[in-house]
């Protein structure tokens, strides 16, 4: 039988796991709604979806990696709070860095040759760029966890899902807010990077 810190431990994990898939799902689905990006200034709608989608895919991976790994920890591999934490943070730390480099692959993408183009380069840079710093902070957050006891780590960790969730909805809603480029969109259904994501 699990002990009572143990089971805490997980409970705070399922939480935490449930914020993060939807956030970064709501992040990517953002990025496809904004239509994508493109080989550098002035590339076509169809380079630039092509690259921001590639970008977005090792994020997408990634997370989803983690989230298998997550899973398998609630099934029974963390037994207190202490791996509980080592467990987020190893996973939130992966998602970090990759979020970084498909932050680093959305710029490097340019600007899209559309009507907008710019407008819309902009606002998924920023996106990408968020949902960064969204998972190093949480990173940063889970690092300092109290694990002094299983309600100390619960705590925490709704702290950590509330921050993760306060930042998934600024990110969508700054995506939201460039509206939606028909060129753009018709070129993601046809890009077979951005239907992996």
């Amino acid at each position: 039988m699990r002990s009572m810190r143990g089971r805490a431990a997980l409970g705070a994990l399922g939480a935490i796991l449930a914020v993060l898939v939807i956030g970064c799902g709501g992040g990517d689905d953002g990025g496809d709604d904004g239509g994508g990006g493109g080989g550098g200034e002035g590339a076509s709608a169809e380079q630039y979806v092509d690259d921001v989608c590639s970008g977005l895919n090792e994020l997408t991976t990634t997370v989803e990696d983690g989230q298998a790994e997550l899973q398998q920890a609630l099934t029974g591999a963390v037994t207190s709070p202490e791996e509980g934490r080592d467990v987020l943070v190893d996973f939130l730390a992966d998602a970090a860095d990759a979020a970084d480099d498909a932050r680093v692959a959305v710029e490097d993408a340019g600007v899209p040759d559309v009507d907008g183009g710019e407008d819309v380069a902009d606002a998924i840079n920023t996106a990408v760029a968020d949902m960064q710093q969204a998972f190093a902070q949480a990173r940063d957050d889970a690092e300092g966890m109290s694990v002094a006891s299983p309600g100390e780590f619960a705590t925490d960790a709704e702290g950590i899902a509330n921050a993760v969730r306060e930042s998934s909805g600024a990110i969508q809603d700054s995506l939201e807010a460039v509206g939606e480029n028909a060129e753009l969109e018709a070129a993601a259904e046809d890009s077979e990077d951005c239907q992996e994501l």
